[in-house]
């Protein structure tokens, strides 16, 4: 565990929260703005005891009653990634189901490596130590449809609109139910829907639309082949939003100057993948999306996730009540002749910037 600072919601427990208040305790403590603006957002590491001392003073200066400190301004919060994703109690995994139609109806199938990124992540989430409390962790598994009608090589635009109207609405429902509770979605927008629907509703435009100019999205997935070429507001089979030249198949991501740095797919040698982890502290809820550009990558990044959590945890961008970590992953992959099916010889872990997130992002 360690130690998390909940000035933001002691001010708004005893109406102290008002516009300016951040530069006022500067002023009267002497401090600077950055400074009470870092701990104000729980982002301050390593705080001295004296400026927690003054603080505590300038609370009780206004009315905070003695009995809530220092205690109501210090939490726990979990050191890595399984043990917040466990703490809350109920895990729901949600899996893109690919329903191919059939005399009898339809026959719905799962990825074979998002499953095993699935069973992955229970695994570890059931290791002892993991989840310490006296009730059992809850689990449950979801699935998100879509249909495809490869044999024409098109998508059906009835079908797809119902695949559409369905993801919203499982969405809808995941947020309203998912208090006190972990989501975890894996697999791409081009196999598991609820990610789109996720990421647009993070970053506040519309799903399943696709933009060549304007960009919505800090990330962007070029897809390394034409299967599912699902519209999407950060993925196609082109470049990203703005950038010209040749069409370049990869991860391609925002640097801290608002730039796009790509993350080339090389067949068979390097890949990449996106990790999501998003939080509202004030509701006791978590969600994870786990993806990769390919199927492959996926599977390789689930393996890495559940082997490597603390870089991951906690999200490190805030804006209002949401806290959000985006992390591209470059995969490569060890020789044929040596390596493993899906697993990784290497991962480099790269955040992106969080002023480019909460730039981007939707306010709560």
């Amino acid at each position: 565990m360690q130690i998390e600072i909940r000035l933001r919601k002691l001010l708004a427990d005893h109406n102290l929260a008002r516009y300016g208040v951040i530069q006022e305790i500067a002023d009267d403590l002497g401090l600077h703005r950055h400074t009470v603006r870092k701990l104000y957002n729980n982002q301050h590491r390593n705080p001295s005891l004296k400026v927690l001392g003054q603080l505590c003073d300038w609370l009780l200066k206004h009315k905070v009653p003695a009995k809530h400190l220092p205690g109501e301004l210090f939490g726990a919060e979990a050191s890595g990634l399984w043990h917040a994703a466990a703490e809350l109690g109920t895990v729901t995994t949600y899996l893109g189901e690919y329903q191919q139609a059939s005399p009898q109806g339809y026959i719905g199938w799962i990825s074979r490596r998002d499953a095993k990124v699935v069973s992955g992540i229970v695994e570890c989430l059931s290791t002892r130590g993991v989840y310490d409390k006296e009730s059992p962790l809850k689990f449950a598994t979801d699935y998100v449809p879509f249909r495809v009608d490869l044999t024409a090589e098109r998508i059906r635009r009835k079908e797809l609109e119902e695949d559409h109207a369905a993801a919203l609405r499982k969405y809808r429902e995941l947020r309203t139910v998912m208090n006190y509770s972990s989501a975890i979605l894996v697999g791409s927008q081009r196999v598991n829907r609820l990610v789109e629907t996720f990421v647009a509703d993070t970053f506040g435009c519309d799903p399943f639309v696709a933009e060549s100019r304007q960009i919505h999205v800090p990330f962007y997935l070029a897809y390394q082949s034409p299967l599912r070429a699902v519209e999407s507001c950060f993925g196609g089979l082109r470049n990203p939003p703005g950038e010209k030249g040749k069409f370049v198949k990869g991860m391609h991501y925002l640097n801290s100057a608002g730039d796009w740095v790509s993350v080339p797919w090389i067949e068979g040698k390097q890949d990449s993948g996106i990790v999501i982890t998003f939080s509202e502290p004030g509701t006791k809820r978590m969600l994870l999306a786990v993806f990769g550009l390919t199927g492959r990558a996926s599977e390789a990044l689930g393996g890495y996730l559940t082997q490597n959590d603390k870089p991951f945890w906690p999200p490190y961008a805030l804006k209002r009540e949401r806290k959000i970590g985006v992390y591209v992953c470059k995969i490569t992959y060890p020789p044929k002749t040596t390596g493993e099916p899906g697993v990784a010889k290497d991962v480099e872990v790269t955040p992106i910037d969080a002023k480019i997130l909460t730039e981007y992002m939707k306010a709560a």
